[in-house]
């Protein structure tokens, strides 16, 4: 194709887009496909209601099981924590009554 054939065709393309105008019979029948789509659907609003209290549940699940991990790893480091001050206290304690005798 050479240059010629290729502006005459860009040429009467922008013509063919210059007349062809739809946005308003668009708009229309995007507008009267929503207005049949909203009063045909049916009613999710119980279901909707059951999801919201299942995502409800699982999310307070989701909670505990998330707290009671914090707590039980927590505790362990507590237990850790004591063990190791009791094994230094007592060394202290044995440390100071050799001093004082």
């Amino acid at each position: 194709m050479n240059d010629s054939e290729f502006n005459s065709l860009l040429r009467n393309a922008r013509r063919a887009a210059a007349r062809l105008d739809f946005s308003r019979e668009e708009y229309g029948f995007a507008t009267r496909m929503h207005q049949i789509a909203s009063t045909t659907a049916p009613d999710l609003r119980p279901v909707q209601f059951l999801r919201w209290w299942a995502t409800a549940a699982a999310a307070t699940a989701t909670l505990a099981g998330i707290t009671a991990a914090f707590t039980m790893s927590t505790a362990q480091i507590r237990d850790r924590e004591d063990a190791l001050a009791g094994f230094w206290d007592s060394g202290a304690t044995l440390w100071n009554d050799s001093l004082v005798r």
